[in-house]
């Protein structure tokens, strides 16, 4: 048998997929048992999740040089299920191998690949159908005769390959690797919908999974079907997104959403927002006592686990599907859903025979009989081979003359980034030309503000050598003197900067044609900051979820903005100066998130959704405002908002005194960030931990006086075998005052780290805490590293905080003595398979996206409260 080291993996992978998600997962099983040890690259939309998740090397789908160099060395291509050779969108043979390849395209592009490096290529149970342009049956029929060996799903798929002209005798029929999937312990399905995302009660459970389709809109006629059966049945309904994409026609969550705008008993309806796996995913299907399943694998899922299911045919490959495991009859199409239909349908579902199941199965076990053996490379006619070279060659050099560093790029900026780099360069264009405005000659048309022309022509020639700080007098004028005070109190401001800051939103807004939503941000914590904060991190996690953000930032920042400034995908840093406000009227139908200290500028936008977030004791931002002030703001707040939320139990049941229907939402963590974390070098400072064998305690946030120093300074004394490392700014003299602490020869304070540097010094610690004393300040916040803990697979251990004892993963000491013995059991827990699978899929269920989603959910309640408030988001 043929030595195989270096394996490359193409297909439809890490583009948070639970179907195809599940296909990889078998895959790379198969992959494991056939060549133990070999090293397996995976083209992906996420390359940082798919090494996260798998412990796999992975290529972005779009670089295509990367792609080139890993196919020169690998020693077999193999292209995977999830893989479908169709072509019922639009594709441009053109592209193929490019940045902007796709549909079969995408996929024939492979077998380009493979001809032009001489690397053997395997088929791994895809699907074939519909072909319908001369193109697309001539790629596809190239690649299968030039696969070493291929498998397709069903017997439909080998049928067209036949009637194309491929030789079928190669292709064996198997099953969609899906089918050897396995559900997660049903143990941790109560924990997720009870406390994780709050499901409303009902005897029965009516699982759905919907994805957006086209021009296609089964919302309407679906929200009475599940009306009906909330009504018959006593039953909640739980949505179980299968895609988490900002794109829309590949969000879940969003098509969920448009079905349960149209239902009337919306209070029984829920849409789970966590991140789970796969397997978590099929866990809270099988919970379900009837699912409607638009998505192919989902379906599976609800078969595989022995729910009854209905499925809705978007596809072909749904259709036949249901037919392989004897549910035919219970497939609607969308051309023929109606409400009685779907009724009708789910008044006879029953489960698949366990015969069946058994059958498809078995089928699906023999993909992985494909490796394990010597490939030769099929002899193809001498001008098909030329032809297939010279193509691919062509393709690469295209590439070449268009490829940027893909490498700089965010993963999610995708297709649609892409295609607008002309209008970031535009844009990049036109806020130079502000900055030139603002520091130069252009001060001069604020002269009606100021008295002596000279005095103007001053300041602009300081500005110009000294950056927009030596303007800020200029900015101050422009503003007007009370950040809370109404727009139209002031005048309009300057012309030039006014209709630059105009066209710029104009520009934003068309640029985002087919977003959720918007999202504006009042004006808040800056966004270049070391730390990010709960304002940052919910703007990039609306941003995730395809939402169009501006985040607002004081006229007069630091960061050097005037007007909007790019800063992520869907990101706008909005810094408008005072007298120019009312220019945010342009936006349409705005969700704002306010604060209390900036609640009133949300009086700036125009028929905005409100959401006040009550994050922390009015106490806490007094050194900044003065206590009457923020009582006023906060009555205003709490009256005017549309939805009022708490971000802690203690901080949730004040603000329900005056508002019943306030909800809670909690930090999150940007779960990527620390979860994908590869370790390398870890940082100078802490090498020494690193390469030492005693275990390392650590802590990172700001050291204050919250923190229990003397809690710190008995474990440190116990625990001689022990290091303790604190990261963080000093926020008061906390470190002056407690110097007998950071004296102490295992305990060092490293001063603060950028928040890009956290993970890298996660890795180093072995348990994670958070020292705080215990009461009624500490007992009101929501840590915000708590999850980025668990995200990093560091067992925690707290004082009994009651924000961190509602999680189960937290190891909670009731006293100093308890304190110790934690510490010591979670070192003992740091490589527990079962205590790290607690970790992270509790920090995949407290994700940023979750907790937006639910903002979103509850805004869309927030007209049609129930008499019971929601619990959680």
């Amino acid at each position: 048998m043929a030595d195989i080291s270096n394996i490359l993996v193409c297909g439809y992978y890490g583009f948070a997929n639970a179907g195809d998600e599940a296909i990889l997962t078998a895959l790379l099983a198969d992959l494991g048992a056939a060549y133990p040890g070999a090293s397996v690259t995976v083209l992906a939309g996420n390359p940082d999740a798919v090494r996260g998740e798998y412990g796999v090397d992975a290529v972005h789908w779009q670089d295509v040089s990367s792609q080139v160099d890993a196919a020169q060395s690998a020693d077999l291509m193999v292209l995977g299920g999830g893989g479908l050779f169709q072509d019922q969108q639009d594709w441009d043979p053109d592209l193929m191998l490019t940045a902007k390849h796709g549909n079969v395209g995408y996929y024939a592009g492979f077998a380009l690949l493979a001809a032009m490096t001489s690397t053997p290529l395997v088929i791994y149970a895809v699907g074939v159908g519909p072909l319908v342009t001369d193109a697309g049956r001539r790629f596809t029929r190239l690649a299968f005769e030039r696969a070493s060996a291929a498998s397709v799903r069903d017997e439909s798929s080998r049928a067209l390959l036949a009637e194309i002209g491929v030789d079928t005798s190669r292709v064996t029929v198997t099953a969609d690797a899906a089918w050897s999937a396995q559900p997660a312990s049903p143990d941790i399905v109560p924990g997720i919908l009870a406390l994780e995302e709050a499901v409303s009660e009902g005897k029965t459970t009516i699982g759905v999974v919907v994805r957006p389709w086209r021009s296609v809109d089964t919302s309407e006629h679906l929200a009475a079907a599940l009306d009906r059966l909330v009504e018959e049945r006593d039953a909640r309904v739980l949505f179980i997104p299968f895609q988490e994409s900002p794109w829309l026609n590949e969000n879940d969550a969003h098509a969920a959403l448009e079905v349960v705008r149209r239902m009337n008993r919306i209070d029984r309806a829920s849409i789970i927002r966590g991140g789970y796996s796969p397997a978590e995913r099929m866990a809270l299907i099988a919970s379900c006592d009837l699912l409607i399943a638009m998505r192919l694998h989902a379906a599976a899922f609800g078969a595989l686990t022995g729910v009854p299911t209905v499925a809705l045919s978007y596809d072909p490959k749904v259709r036949t599907a249901m037919g392989q495991i004897g549910l035919g009859e219970a497939v609607i199409d969308l051309d023929d859903l109606t409400a009685e239909r779907v009724l009708a349908v789910a008044t006879t579902a029953r489960t698949a025979d366990p015969s069946a199941i058994e059958a498809v199965q078995g089928d699906a076990a023999k993909n992985g009989q494909m490796f394990g053996s010597d490939f030769t490379i099929p002899e193809l006619d001498r001008e098909t081979t030329i032809a297939l070279t010279e193509l691919a060659f062509t393709r690469i050099r295209k590439q070449a003359d268009l490829e940027s560093d893909f490498s700089t790029l965010e993963h999610e900026h995708r297709m649609l980034e892409i295609a607008h780099d002309q209008s970031v360069r535009d844009r990049g264009r036109l806020e130079n030309q502000i900055d030139t405005l603002v520091n130069s000659r252009a001060m001069k048309t604020v002269n009606s503000y100021w008295q002596a022309r000279q005095g103007v022509r001053d300041l602009a020639k300081k500005g110009a050598r000294r950056g927009p700080t030596a303007l800020k007098p200029v900015f101050k004028a422009l503003s007007g003197p009370d950040p809370q005070q109404p727009a139209e109190a002031v005048p309009g401001g300057n012309l030039t900067i006014r209709r630059q800051i105009e066209e710029q939103i104009a520009q934003a807004l068309a640029d985002h044609p087919d977003i959720p939503g918007i999202v504006v941000y009042p004006p808040s914590i800056g966004w270049k900051v070391s730390l990010f904060q709960r304002p940052q991190q919910m703007a990039l996690a609306f941003a995730k979820l395809g939402y169009l953000v501006f985040y607002g930032l004081d006229h007069i920042n630091n960061e050097g903005v005037i007007g909007l400034h790019w800063a992520a995908p869907r990101i706008y840093l909005t810094a408008i100066p005072w007298g120019m406000t009312d220019l945010l009227e342009a936006i349409p139908d705005p969700i704002t998130v306010s604060y209390v200290y900036n609640f009133a500028w949300t009086k700036h936008l125009k028929e905005p959704k409100v959401i006040f977030e009550h994050i922390d004791e009015l106490e806490v931002f007094s050194a900044a405002h003065e206590i009457g002030k923020l009582r006023n703001w906060y009555d205003e707040a709490i009256d005017g908002a549309d939805l009022v939320v708490g971000s802690a139990r203690d901080l949730l049941e004040k603000v329900r005194k005056e508002r019943p229907d306030a909800v809670l939402c909690p930090n999150g963590v940007d779960y990527r960030h620390f979860a994908d974390h590869i370790p390398g070098d870890p940082p100078e400072d802490v090498a020494d931990l690193a390469a030492g064998d005693k275990p390392v305690i650590g802590y990172y946030g700001a050291i204050a006086e919250w923190v229990d120093f003397a809690l710190i300074r008995k474990a440190a004394n116990d625990l001689p075998e022990y290091e303790f490392v604190f990261i963080g700014p000093e926020y008061d003299a906390s470190v002056k005052q407690h110097l007998e602490v950071f004296d102490l020869p295992n305990v060092r304070w490293l001063g603060v780290k950028d928040y890009k540097e956290l993970p890298a010094y996660l890795h180093v610690f072995d348990v994670a805490t958070i020292p705080f004393l215990v009461n009624e300040v500490t007992h009101a916040v929501s840590p915000l590293k708590l999850f980025e803990y668990f995200a990093g697979g560091r067992p925690v251990v707290t004082p009994a905080l009651r924000e961190c004892a509602q999680y189960e993963a937290v190891l909670i000491a009731d006293d100093a003595e308890d304190y110790v013995r934690k510490l010591r059991m979670a070192v003992d827990l740091r490589h527990d398979p079962e205590h790290l699978a607690l970790l992270r899929r509790t920090a995949r269920a407290n994700t940023w996206e979750m907790r937006c989603g639910g903002l979103i959910d509850a805004l869309e309640r927030a007209g049609r409260r129930s008499a019971d408030p929601v619990e959680a988001l």
